[in-house]
């Protein structure tokens, strides 16, 4: 009787070890990735910072023109991922906008106000993601990771 006693024990410890820990997708996707684009004539350098112990992620998004960094915007939320998609789900109260000093001083000089500009872009962006935004996996490795949004592929590469 004890055998099986501590053998029922035993599989419904591991059963519950493997349900919250991460999959192996997860396991893959833990670290950080980067890919740069250039869309509308600005470059865009998307980061994703994914830790699969906690879940939780930073995305950030970097805004550049002829070489010349304009903003950041930073998302904080959580992630999870099977081997077909990642699920991200934004914190809306942990988003901000961060202008290039470069950029500040070029506004100051023009007499724009970057608050309300910070506050438009920010609320854009918010409003975009809808808390909540999803990435179909085309294929990952241990150095890139390809996403599908809309109806092109996005490369990412694992830089941590």
């Amino acid at each position: 009787m004890k055998k099986v006693l501590f053998s029922l024990l035993t599989l419904i410890a591991m059963v519950a070890m493997t349900a919250c820990g991460s999959n192996d997708t997860e396991k893959k996707l833990n670290g950080k990735w980067q890919t740069t684009l250039t869309e509308s004539g600005q470059q865009l350098t998307m980061t994703w910072d994914l830790n699969a112990d906690t879940h939780k992620a930073l995305l950030s998004i970097n805004v550049g023109m002829e070489g010349t960094d304009m903003m950041t915007m930073d998302f904080k939320g959580s992630w999870k991922a099977s081997a077909e998609k990642i699920t991200f789900s934004i914190d809306d109260n942990d988003c901000s906008v961060t202008f290039a000093d470069s950029f500040k001083q070029l506004a100051d000089a023009s007499g724009i106000d970057l608050k309300e500009i910070e506050e438009q872009t920010l609320a854009e962006f918010k409003k975009e993601l809808a808390g909540m935004a999803e990435e179909e996996i085309v294929e990952i490795t241990d150095d890139t990771l390809t996403v599908k949004e809309d109806h092109s592929n996005i490369t990412f590469n694992r830089v941590k």
